[in-house]
Protein backbone atom coordinates (compact mmCIF):
# COMPACT_ATOMS: atom_id res chain seq x y z
CA UNK A 1 0.00 0.00 0.00
CA UNK A 2 2.91 1.97 -0.04
CA UNK A 3 3.88 3.26 3.19
CA UNK A 4 0.42 5.62 3.99
CA UNK A 5 -0.72 5.00 7.36
CA UNK A 6 -4.37 5.23 8.20
CA UNK A 7 -5.65 5.18 4.20
CA UNK A 8 -6.28 1.77 3.76
CA UNK A 9 -8.25 1.41 6.95
CA UNK A 10 -10.62 4.20 5.85
CA UNK A 11 -11.27 2.35 2.47
CA UNK A 12 -10.86 -1.59 3.14
CA UNK A 13 -14.40 -3.57 3.30
CA UNK A 14 -15.97 -0.73 1.65
CA UNK A 15 -17.89 -0.79 -1.66
CA UNK A 16 -17.59 2.35 -3.86
CA UNK A 17 -21.33 3.67 -4.72
CA UNK A 18 -20.24 6.40 -7.19
CA UNK A 19 -18.11 8.20 -9.69
CA UNK A 20 -17.53 12.15 -10.07
CA UNK A 21 -14.32 12.89 -11.80
CA UNK A 22 -12.65 14.25 -8.84
CA UNK A 23 -14.37 12.14 -5.97
CA UNK A 24 -15.57 8.53 -5.05
CA UNK A 25 -18.46 7.91 -2.96
CA UNK A 26 -18.15 5.13 -0.33
CA UNK A 27 -21.15 2.82 1.03
CA UNK A 28 -21.04 4.23 4.42
CA UNK A 29 -21.01 7.89 3.30
CA UNK A 30 -17.58 8.54 2.86
CA UNK A 31 -15.84 10.45 0.09
CA UNK A 32 -12.89 10.23 -1.65
CA UNK A 33 -11.60 13.58 -3.45
CA UNK A 34 -8.37 13.94 -5.25
CA UNK A 35 -7.55 17.81 -4.88
CA UNK A 36 -5.00 20.78 -4.90
CA UNK A 37 -3.80 21.19 -1.50
CA UNK A 38 -1.59 23.94 -2.82
CA UNK A 39 -0.66 25.95 -5.57
CA UNK A 40 2.29 28.27 -5.15
CA UNK A 41 0.99 30.53 -8.41
CA UNK A 42 -1.58 30.70 -11.29
CA UNK A 43 1.13 29.59 -13.37
CA UNK A 44 1.24 25.80 -11.68
CA UNK A 45 -0.99 23.71 -12.47
CA UNK A 46 -2.19 20.70 -10.94
CA UNK A 47 -5.18 17.88 -11.26
CA UNK A 48 -6.92 14.73 -10.27
CA UNK A 49 -9.55 12.26 -12.34
CA UNK A 50 -11.31 9.52 -11.31
CA UNK A 51 -12.36 6.42 -13.43
CA UNK A 52 -13.86 3.03 -13.31
CA UNK A 53 -12.10 0.22 -13.06
CA UNK A 54 -12.41 -3.44 -14.46
CA UNK A 55 -14.17 -4.60 -10.99
CA UNK A 56 -16.55 -2.08 -10.10
CA UNK A 57 -18.88 -3.91 -7.62
CA UNK A 58 -16.71 -5.25 -5.05
CA UNK A 59 -15.11 -4.87 -1.79
CA UNK A 60 -12.57 -2.90 -1.41
CA UNK A 61 -9.19 -5.04 -0.42
CA UNK A 62 -6.49 -2.40 -0.84
CA UNK A 63 -4.83 0.75 -2.09
CA UNK A 64 -1.70 1.42 -3.52
CA UNK A 65 0.27 4.63 -4.80
CA UNK A 66 2.51 4.50 -7.32
CA UNK A 67 4.73 8.02 -8.45
CA UNK A 68 5.34 7.58 -12.34
CA UNK A 69 7.16 10.64 -12.82
CA UNK A 70 9.24 11.70 -9.39
CA UNK A 71 9.12 15.77 -10.67
CA UNK A 72 12.37 15.07 -12.74
CA UNK A 73 11.16 15.32 -15.95
CA UNK A 74 10.45 18.73 -17.96
CA UNK A 75 6.91 19.82 -19.33
CA UNK A 76 6.70 22.21 -22.47
CA UNK A 77 4.43 25.15 -22.41
CA UNK A 78 2.55 26.19 -25.96
CA UNK A 79 5.93 27.36 -27.53
CA UNK A 80 7.52 23.82 -27.19
CA UNK A 81 10.13 25.36 -24.25
CA UNK A 82 10.58 23.38 -21.27
CA UNK A 83 9.03 25.51 -18.58
CA UNK A 84 9.89 23.35 -15.51
CA UNK A 85 9.21 19.57 -13.75
CA UNK A 86 5.84 17.76 -12.85
CA UNK A 87 5.23 14.55 -11.18
CA UNK A 88 2.47 12.33 -11.98
CA UNK A 89 1.12 9.58 -9.81
CA UNK A 90 -1.39 6.72 -9.74
CA UNK A 91 -3.67 5.80 -7.16
CA UNK A 92 -5.26 2.50 -7.30
CA UNK A 93 -8.57 1.12 -5.30
CA UNK A 94 -8.52 -2.23 -5.54
CA UNK A 95 -10.47 -5.91 -4.99
CA UNK A 96 -7.86 -8.24 -4.87
CA UNK A 97 -5.72 -7.83 -7.70
CA UNK A 98 -8.47 -6.02 -9.89
CA UNK A 99 -8.84 -2.11 -10.14
CA UNK A 100 -12.10 -0.80 -8.72
CA UNK A 101 -11.32 2.76 -9.53
CA UNK A 102 -8.19 4.44 -10.76
CA UNK A 103 -7.35 8.30 -9.86
CA UNK A 104 -4.60 10.25 -12.22
CA UNK A 105 -2.97 13.20 -10.66
CA UNK A 106 -0.58 15.33 -12.11
CA UNK A 107 1.40 18.87 -10.86
CA UNK A 108 3.58 21.38 -12.48
CA UNK A 109 6.29 23.56 -10.81
CA UNK A 110 5.32 26.27 -13.09
CA UNK A 111 7.44 29.32 -14.56
CA UNK A 112 10.75 27.50 -14.94
CA UNK A 113 10.60 25.59 -11.89
CA UNK A 114 9.69 28.55 -9.39
CA UNK A 115 6.84 27.20 -7.94
CA UNK A 116 5.67 24.47 -5.27
CA UNK A 117 2.03 23.02 -6.59
CA UNK A 118 0.53 19.92 -4.06
CA UNK A 119 -1.93 17.11 -5.34
CA UNK A 120 -3.63 15.44 -2.21
CA UNK A 121 -5.90 12.85 -1.25
CA UNK A 122 -8.96 13.37 1.36
CA UNK A 123 -11.28 10.99 2.61
CA UNK A 124 -14.15 12.82 4.83
CA UNK A 125 -16.47 10.24 6.95
CA UNK A 126 -19.09 11.32 9.40
CA UNK A 127 -17.92 8.03 11.77
CA UNK A 128 -14.03 8.83 11.44
CA UNK A 129 -14.11 12.18 10.72
CA UNK A 130 -11.47 13.50 8.02
CA UNK A 131 -8.28 12.46 6.16
CA UNK A 132 -5.97 13.98 4.15
CA UNK A 133 -2.48 12.92 2.74
CA UNK A 134 -0.07 14.27 -0.09
CA UNK A 135 -0.01 12.38 -2.92
CA UNK A 136 2.83 13.82 -4.76
CA UNK A 137 4.39 17.46 -5.34
CA UNK A 138 6.37 19.40 -8.13
CA UNK A 139 8.37 22.05 -7.93
CA UNK A 140 11.41 22.59 -4.99
CA UNK A 141 11.95 19.77 -2.44
CA UNK A 142 9.18 20.22 0.24
CA UNK A 143 8.00 18.24 2.92
CA UNK A 144 4.04 17.90 0.75
CA UNK A 145 2.30 17.96 4.34
CA UNK A 146 3.15 21.53 5.02
CA UNK A 147 1.32 22.46 1.84
CA UNK A 148 -2.06 20.77 3.50
CA UNK A 149 -5.00 23.28 3.97
CA UNK A 150 -8.71 22.82 4.94
CA UNK A 151 -10.24 22.66 1.46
Amino acid sequence: MSGIPGLKERLEGRRVTSFTGGSLTLDDGSVVTLYPSYEGCSCVETEGTWVEGDSVDAIITDVSIEVTNDNTERYVDYDADPVGHYSAAVIKVLHDNHVIAQGSCRATDGNDGHYVSVMSLKVVSVERGEFQIPVMYAGDPVDPSEYMDAS
